[in-house]
């Protein structure tokens, strides 16, 4: 669901909460979309422990501009360096696939392909 139908699915008392995994990429959009239903938006985020089976969930208690502009402007260096990363490997392999297309056929709402990651 975007974060738009999540506000709109689930924002029907004063108060509706978007905790996403390790990412905060639509915290924005739905913050607007709580606020246009006049409902109070919490945001928060699920961290993977390393160390742990668990996880963390945490939440912000002030949701300001400026922490999400943060966020978002962070989110959006690593989803240019991913781009890179891909034009790099499409450089190298034939036939990888193209990010910005596959992006077009199934739309993420952070335009994300996958999240790097490493796994012991």
């Amino acid at each position: 669901m975007t974060p738009e139908e999540l506000a709109r699915h689930f924002g029907h008392g004063d108060v509706a909460a978007l905790t996403d995994h390790e990412t905060l990429g639509g915290a924005r959009r739905f913050i607007a979309a709580c606020e246009a239903r006049g409902v109070r938006p919490i945001i928060g985020v699920e961290w993977f422990l390393a160390d742990h089976d668990g996880h963390l969930l945490t939440y912000f208690r002030d949701v300001s501009a400026v922490a999400t502009a943060f966020v978002s402007s962070r989110r959006e260096r690593e989803i240019a360096a991913n781009r890179e990363a891909a034009v790099v490997l499409a450089d190298r392999f034939e036939g990888f696939p193209d990010p910005d297309e596959i992006l077009m056929h199934y739309p993420h709402p952070e335009q994300l392909i996958g999240v790097p990651a490493l796994v012991d």
